[in-house]
This record gives structure tokens, C-alpha cells and sequence, in this order.
């Protein structure tokens, strides 16, 4: 499960990469908080990758609305773009694997109750 989510992140963060680099979005960059449209983004993707992984969708919804939360919380958007430019070239730096981590851990879930 774990190791699902850490996937499902690190995917939605080089999807995101990807949608930035096409986008060319810039302006997003100098904002101070991560856009809600590059979060919702974030979020289908995520959520996509972990039903694809075989996860039940009340635990990806979870999952991944835990991650987005936390990306809101730790990444400005400036952060946040360079941290997935630097994830789509896998060259991460020590600092944005550490938040990632710290995502991971408070994104980890028991199953839902059904």
C-alpha cells in the first residue's frame, strides 16, 4: 500500500512535470501557494495511477487527497515547479525528497472502513 501511494505521488508529480513543460506554466511558478487547478490535475492523476495499481477507490481517494493537502501545505508553487522539473529529469534534490518522504508518511492509510 505504501509503496502504491509512493508511486501514485512520484507519478502525479512527473505527470505534472509533463503538463508544465507543454503548458508552459510559468506564471503559476510566481505564485505563493500551488494553483487548485495543478492540484486537481495532481489529484485525477494520482488517483488514476493507484486504481491502476489495484487499490479500491475509497483508499486512492483518500490516499491521494492526503497527498494533495500535503502538497499544498509544504511546496510554495515556485517549490513545487522546480520539484517536478527536477523529478521528470530524475535529479531531485535531497530537500524535495525529504518532503516527498514526509508525505509518505502522513499520507499513510489503513484501508477505509466499509
Amino acid at each position: 500500500m505504501i509503496a502504491a501511494m509512493t508511486r501514485a505521488v512520484r507519478r502525479a508529480a512527473r505527470f505534472s512535470a509533463f503538463v508544465c513543460l507543454l503548458a508552459g506554466g510559468a506564471e503559476d511558478a510566481f505564485a505563493a501557494k500551488v494553483p487548485p487547478a495543478k492540484l486537481d490535475e495532481i489529484f485525477v492523476d494520482c488517483f488514476q495511477g493507484c486504481q491502476a495499481d489495484g487499490e479500491a477507490e475509497a483508499l486512492c481517494t483518500k490516499t491521494c487527497k492526503c497527498a494533495i493537502d500535503q502538497i499544498a501545505t509544504l511546496f510554495t508553487a515556485e517549490e513545487f515547479e522546480k520539484m517536478l522539473n527536477d523529478t521528470a529529469q530524475n535529479r531531485m534534490t535531497p530537500a524535495d525528497n525529504a518532503k516527498m518522504g514526509k508525505i509518505s508518511l502522513a499520507c499513510r492509510a489503513s484501508p477505509p472502513k466499509t
